[in-house]
């Protein structure tokens, strides 16, 4: 695996990392940053072996890990290899809901009393007229009307903190 980049963004950490056809990976999924909740596959496909459970992952699709967390998992990438963004919590024992915001969709909500982030995961996107580029976020506040477009090209989400 080539971590491209990993970044910190308040309440997680977002990891960009690249596996080859050839490649497989052995990894414990847990610690504080470093185990991840969700993953977004931005390009490819890979097989990912969590606890027993054989589970393909896919291009454009965003994936729960959470009742996978603190387990051993091993990944490998399909023939086209992979590209993904791994969400990790921060600390390990916080969880989110997430809404994924694909290219070519605008999105409108006003914030509340929850912890919540928006997060352009590739691509820029657009809050309130305002340009947020790939691996940047944006924190919405309580009665804090958002305004979100996502061009074709990029993808977003929202993670929302349980409590």
């Amino acid at each position: 695996m080539i971590l491209r980049k990993s970044v910190e963004i308040g309440t997680a950490r977002l990891c960009y990392s690249a596996v080859s056809s050839c490649g497989a990976e052995n990894f414990k999924n847990s610690g504080d940053g470093g185990s991840f909740q969700l993953v977004y596959v931005a390009a490819g496909s890979a097989q990912i072996e969590m606890n027993h459970d054989l589970i393909t992952v896919q291009a454009g699709q965003i994936y729960d890990f959470e009742k996978y967390m603190g387990f051993p998992c091993a990944g490998k990438a399909g023939e086209d290899s992979v590209f993904w963004v791994a969400i990790n919590p921060d600390p390990f024992t916080k969880r989110f809901d997430h809404q994924l915001i694909r290219g070519g969709e605008a999105l409108s909500f006003v914030g509340d009393d929850k912890e919540r982030v928006l997060v352009a995961l590739v691509g820029a996107i657009k809050a309130n007229g305002k340009t947020i580029l790939e691996s940047n976020f944006a924190s919405i506040k309580n009665g804090q009307q958002i305004n979100v477009q996502v061009p074709e090209d990029s993808t977003a989400v929202v993670l929302t903190t349980r409590t």
